[in-house]
């Protein structure tokens, strides 16, 4: 049975980036597009970031909240010649995140359930953050809910800019296929995925545009991006990867397979 033939589903992250998930969609028939519709960019260390590593020691916290985050921060570490101090707590939202960190001989010491910026607010709530310092490196457009939700609590938030999300300029030729091939599903890994997909396509009437076509989100957060723009998102799996992304369209497609 492949539910999904004759379905083209766009997902925006590159082959690489994503080759196994890929191939589940494809053995069940799909025809992929792998579009990269944002670029990470390194940023160049400047006092902010030289005050960070500088001070390491009088974090009580760092948060990770992407395998980005990780991989950017441990250059500037490494070229500093810095280590996370170990009377610092590193907190990463999600196994990728973690798997990361120790890729890198970085100890993930709190991983919350639920892959996301509330799950980690979820886990202090209880905690008493009065005093507790927290460094959050992260893209140069990371949203806000993190930070307010842990200022909230009472806690002492540093938001550290270590590389920049833009969105992709270097895929003409895709986005002159995807006019003429028009995907039936799309799986957004982010806020800025999507509103970089929106550029690209110079997309002016998001609902419209949208309409009867099965959108999946990877969280609640890249949903909420979404639906504000008028848009219907069908699907966001219980654990936010894109894997099970992947696996909620395929179940998705299966039931409407043996609808019909």
């Amino acid at each position: 049975m492949s539910p999904l033939l004759n379905k083209t589903v766009l997902l925006t992250r590159s082959r690489e980036q994503s080759a196994g998930e890929i191939s589940m969609l494809e053995d069940a028939g799909a025809e992929v597009i792998a579009f990269p519709a944002i670029k990470i960019l390194p940023k160049t260390q400047d006092g902010n970031i030289t005050a960070a590593l500088n001070e390491l020691g009088n974090y009580n916290y760092i948060v990770f909240t992407s395998a980005n985050a990780v991989k950017h921060f441990n250059g500037f570490l490494e070229t500093g010649g810095k280590v996370i101090p170990r009377s610092v707590k590193v907190v990463c939202t999600g196994d990728k995140t973690a798997e990361t960190c120790r890729k890198f001989n970085i100890d993930a010491d709190i991983v919350p359930e639920e892959f996301s910026a509330s799950s980690i607010i979820k886990y202090f709530s209880s905690m008493n953050l009065q005093g507790q310092k927290f460094l959050v490196p992260a893209s140069n457009i990371a949203r806000d809910e993190l930070s307010s939700g842990l200022i909230s609590l009472g806690a002492d938030i540093v938001m550290l800019p270590i590389y920049e999300v833009a969105v992709n300029n270097e895929i003409p030729e895709m986005i002159e296929f995807i006019k003429t091939n028009k995907p039936d599903a799309f799986i957004f890994t982010s806020p800025s995925s999507f509103a970089a997909f929106n550029d690209l396509m110079k997309i002016e009437n998001t609902a419209e545009y949208f309409f009867r076509k099965v959108v999946v989100a990877i969280g609640r957060t890249t949903e909420n991006a979404i639906s504000e723009k008028s848009v219907r998102v069908a699907l966001v799996p219980e654990t936010f990867t894109v894997e099970n992304c992947v696996k909620e369209l395929i179940k998705y497609y299966q039931k409407e397979y043996l609808l019909n």
